[in-house]
């Protein structure tokens, strides 16, 4: 009889080790908590955009393009640039012989909802810096203006599938600009709500 429970005790604590190896052996096998889960998927696009809006007070519309990597249909990094094509007078005492130049760029981040719908949102966040000049009447090289500002630009577009490679967009944007030193502009100057139409290509 004692035999018999001192092999019933071995065993037991037999299958108890087991189970602890296996136990602490489990949580270098846990599953890792990741945002992007199982097969990623690849795409990029590209495109021009225009927009108008106002700047200083005037008139104005930029021409650019943006373009971007897209992780699983959903998921943007890009960048854009984009820069000033109207003609309006530089500020301060350079109204009278120069006009002025900006331009302005920056990585990208987005997030497109629905993208297989016919009609569909996308929401961009541009982050980075632009840069002012002016530009004598005349025509010459002389740049009497000179300053550099950050820029953050949050957007929200809507887009129509026109095709499997093909989209056009209506876009929403608000510019903000701070680090203006210009004499005659100010940040609220060059920052503002903004309307624009995008072509993008590319594989979705």
């Amino acid at each position: 009889m004692r035999l018999a429970i001192i092999v019933l005790l071995s065993a037991a604590a037999a299958r108890a080790d087991g189970f602890r190896q296996i136990t602490t052996a489990a949580p270098a096998g846990e599953k890792e908590d990741v945002l992007i889960e199982g097969e990623v998927e690849h795409g990029g696009y590209g495109g021009p955009r225009v927009a108008y809006g106002r700047v200083a007070g005037h008139d104005a519309i930029d021409v650019g393009a943006e373009g971007g990597w897209i992780v699983n249909h959903h998921f943007i990094l890009g960048g854009a640039g984009y820069g000033l094509v109207t003609s309006q007078p530089a500020p301060g005492v350079l109204a009278t012989t120069d006009d002025l130049r900006m331009g302005y760029g920056g990585g990208m981040i987005g997030y497109t909802i629905f993208p297989q719908r016919l009609v569909h949102a996308t929401f961009t966040v541009l982050i980075g810096a632009g840069a002012l000049a002016s530009q004598p009447h005349l025509g010459t090289a002389t740049n009497d203006l000179a300053d550099s500002f950050f820029v953050c630009e949050p957007a929200a577009t809507m887009d129509v599938n026109v095709a499997r490679h093909f989209r056009f967009g209506l876009a929403v944007s608000y510019r903000f600009v701070r680090g203006v030193d210009t004499s005659g502009l100010s940040n609220g100057d060059l920052s503002g709500v903004f309307g624009s139409a995008i072509l993008k290509f590319g594989k979705f």
